[in-house]
């Protein structure tokens, strides 16, 4: 993978960990527990740990262990830096610098958790593929992918031309979508339920336009590709693709491993 072609997530997770309080921690908490239902005991690894949120509200609700990991160092760093100050049990959690596309990490767990990760590698059915063998038998499997909506595409590019750009491009676009992803979320009503998984809607909004690479799925590709896999679906969340002219929201997929 090649890092100087991705997205800053890091330092915009650093960023908002400046701004992360114990409402948010505790949102992130509530919005886990209900996907998840009861995790206390499991062991558990969230991919691409980004802030760390999701990782210390599954600390908080019991997991034995969990490994959160990044392949972006300031998340590393933003990750580690959350759980120290935040959790006092330091023999509960690891935190590590992992590529998923060429992972070194060969344990099994019963939660996977990557929340809205794996379409940002450059691969991502290639990530949701290594992601998958880290499950244990009858473990659960959660990921979070973009929505497939008709301007994906379009978004794709713009989402490159950020990327590369340079301060006064970066700059020009950030004035021309921040207040329209603002107006859009006052509109709908999400800049209230964005809160619910502990984000704020302007690092919400910058993850989003430089969130390159980025690719996304259909609910029936993602859900076909995981039974060829050997995983059931339990529950699913925000399926239905938007029009698209603002971008694409997650989707929540929660899967089990099937018996062999």
């Amino acid at each position: 993978m090649e890092y100087d072609n991705h997205f800053s997530f890091g330092k915009n997770w650093k960023s908002y960990n400046k701004k992360n309080n114990d409402i948010l921690k505790r949102k992130a908490e509530k919005d886990l527990e209900y996907f998840l239902g009861e995790i206390s005991g499991k062991t558990f690894i969230d991919i691409g740990s980004g802030s760390g949120v999701h990782s210390l509200a599954a600390l908080n609700l019991g997991v034995n262990s969990l490994l959160a990991t990044d392949y972006d160092l300031d998340s590393v760093e933003a990750t580690t830096s959350l759980l120290d100050n935040n959790f006092d049990n330091k023999q509960k959690y690891k935190v590590l610098e992992d590529d998923i596309l060429n992972t070194k990490i060969v344990e099994k767990f019963d939660i996977v958790y990557s929340w809205g990760v794996l379409h940002h590698t450059g691969n991502m059915w290639k990530a949701i593929d290594n992601s998958t063998e880290f499950v244990t038998d009858n473990g659960l499997y959660y990921i979070s992918i973009y929505v497939k909506n008709r301007f994906c595409g379009v978004w794709a590019k713009i989402k490159k031309t950020y990327t590369y750009g340079g301060f006064f491009t970066k700059m020009l676009m950030s004035i021309i979508w921040y207040p329209l992803h603002f107006l859009r979320k006052i509109l709908n009503g999400s800049i209230f339920t964005d809160q619910g998984r502990g984000m704020l809607w302007f690092y919400d909004s910058r993850d989003w336009l430089g969130g390159y690479p980025y690719e996304s799925a259909t609910k029936d590709e993602i859900l076909d590709y995981l039974d060829m896999k050997g995983f059931k679906i339990l529950k699913t969340r925000n399926t239905k693709p938007s029009f698209g002219i603002f971008g694409s929201g997650c989707a929540d997929y929660l899967f089990q491993k099937k018996e062999n």
